[in-house]
């Protein structure tokens, strides 16, 4: 497990490219003894648009199968794997042109000629470089489907307390830099499930006036939380745990709890 951390920066979890591919290898093995290439969403992005298949460093990381210093594919965990660097896209700085676009594949998209294809990166350090964070000591705080912060390095940190708690270490979408992430994997997703499955009559509301059904929901939330706990594990868990097998939890519920207040509180932002 710490050789594999030391090689690509990432603890081991099923969420990763790695586990995935072997698990197709185990379960479906004429589909991996068919299969000219493994392809994540940029690559075969590349492939479709008529160009030789590459994926940015930062997300080439988050596949467990690349080498966070050497910046090359792992050789000692593609052969632990019975994988051939041939069946993988190329991995390139962010940013690194992959290609021009053909003329006819760039006429059936709209597109005018000469158009360049550059590579991009994993999610978050891609966000992070959009908010700015160009230097180390400064870190992004992101919500959307998870929650995430995410800081920068100038050089990949590996410790026994980030190994331990599963924090990995990859590069940034800055070529140079390097990131971690800390994250829960239910953020802005469990917003989405509360107005799904509870706000039917918010819902009704915005389609009637036009507005955003969350700010009819914000609308009757006053700024005050109350007692109820939220585990946030309504998905498999985040750093630090990794827990696959974990579920969420709403903690303090009585009858007096409604949606908007909890034992004749009122339920704010904090609140269920």
């Amino acid at each position: 497990m710490e050789r594999l951390y030391r090689i690509t920066g990432h603890t081991a979890s099923p969420m990763f490219t790695l586990f995935k591919l072997l698990w197709i290898k185990q379960h479906r093995p004429e589909a991996w003894k068919r299969s000219a290439r493994f392809l994540c969403y940029e690559d075969l992005m590349h492939l479709k648009l008529g160009l030789e298949p590459a994926m940015g460093h930062s997300l080439a990381g988050r596949t467990m199968m690349f080498d966070v210093v050497k910046h090359a594919w792992s050789d000692e965990v593609l052969s632990a794997a019975g994988l051939s660097v041939s069946r993988l896209a190329r991995p390139l700085p962010s940013g690194a042109v992959v290609g021009t676009i053909p003329g006819e594949i760039a006429a059936k998209l709209a597109l005018g000629e000469g158009i360049l294809v550059v590579a991009g990166g994993h999610d978050q350090p891609c966000a992070a470089l959009g908010a700015g964070i160009v230097k180390e000591r400064r870190a992004m705080y992101a919500t959307g489907t998870v929650e995430c912060i995410t800081p920068a390095f100038k050089a990949p940190v590996f410790s026994e307390a980030l190994f331990r708690n599963n924090y990995c270490t990859y590069d940034g979408a800055l070529p140079g830099m390097y990131s971690t992430v800390a994250y829960s994997l239910t953020g802005g997703n469990i917003l989405k499930w509360f107005r799904d499955e509870f706000a039917g009559r918010e819902q009704d509301i915005a389609r009637s006036s036009g507005e955003n059904v969350y700010e009819v929901l914000l609308r009757a939330l006053p700024s005050k939380p109350t007692s109820l706990l939220v585990l946030p594990y309504f998905t498999p868990t985040g750093t630090p745990y990794f827990d696959s097998e974990a579920t969420g939890a709403i903690i303090g519920l009585r009858f007096s709890t409604t949606r908007h207040r909890d034992d004749a509180r009122i339920v704010g932002r904090g609140g269920l």
